[in-house]
């Protein structure tokens, strides 16, 4: 009789540490489709909400602690005209960066529009100015799905899980493990920072490698693709400083590689 009860205990404990290992930290009024984590050049990661409304249209960042960090308003770009209910079918917003289409470490972003019979694709910054406008064009391959497609992110704070509910709310939860490079299709952790950027001299790269990675290489790429230099790297550090005296002024592809495989890449510009 004791040894059932023993028994009868056993079974009722163990599920419960289990769960007690992933616990909500957070909660959105938007589905997960909708809130997705981004990899700023230099603001590091940031929770992304796109708000999807006929007269309420917005981009809202949220810093990994989850407090606003900035909202940019949608309302004046170019929208379908057809709504079903109160939501609005048929723009994606894509590759979010800092540094990618221009390195005034503004935030810019791929701003698509499909209505069915007509296209669009603009590359916007935060404060709403065209960089670029193609009417008839969309980028198929990725439209309708973030950049980001996985519900789960390596970050600053921890390793993170995003789960949609059917009530149209979004849950952030706290994971105690760290995601491999072998469980993901496309590495968007924060491993690699670089500052100052633009820079003069000596720079900064704070990296983080992957716990079942004991070394790998820092490689400075020119535009051409030619590598210039590489650095080996260990995981008994996090940082590494080079001096680009050596490097003529321009713009470069900072690369942290681990057998010979590219995990991320931060570009950065040179100046004399």
């Amino acid at each position: 009789m004791k040894r059932k009860l023993l028994l009868l205990i056993q079974i009722t404990i163990i599920p419960l540490l289990t769960f007690s290992q992933i616990t909500v930290e957070a909660t959105y009024d938007t589905a997960a489709s909708y809130l997705y984590i981004v990899d700023l050049e230099n603001s590091g990661q940031k929770y992304l909400k796109i708000k999807e409304f006929e007269n309420d249209r917005e981009l809202i960042f949220y810093n990994i602690d989850h407090t606003i960090w900035k909202t940019i308003s949608l309302n004046d770009f170019p929208v379908q005209l057809s709504f079903t209910g109160d939501t609005l079918w048929g723009f994606d917003i894509l590759y979010v960066s800092e540094n990618l289409f221009n390195l005034d470490n503004n935030l810019e972003f791929m701003y698509c529009v499909n209505n069915g019979s007509e296209w669009f694709t603009g590359i916007y910054d935060e404060f709403g100015n065209v960089l670029l406008g193609v009417n008839d064009a969309l980028p198929n391959c990725k439209l309708n799905s973030p950049q980001v497609q996985k519900p789960i992110y390596n970050t600053s704070e921890g390793t993170k899980m995003i789960l949609s509910f059917l009530n149209g709310q979004a849950k952030v939860y706290s994971l105690e493990g760290v995601l491999t490079i072998e469980n993901s299709t496309i590495e968007t952790t924060n491993q690699l920072n670089i500052f100052p950027n633009p820079t003069k001299g000596v720079t900064t790269i704070q990296y983080n490698l992957p716990m079942n990675a004991k070394q790998g290489e820092i490689q400075v790429v020119d535009m051409k693709g030619s590598i210039i230099k590489s650095y080996n790297i260990t995981n008994e550090d996090n940082y590494l400083k080079i001096n680009n005296e050596d490097f003529i002024e321009g713009l470069y592809n900072y690369s942290l590689t681990i057998d010979k495989k590219v995990i991320q890449t931060r570009k950065i510009l040179i100046k004399k």
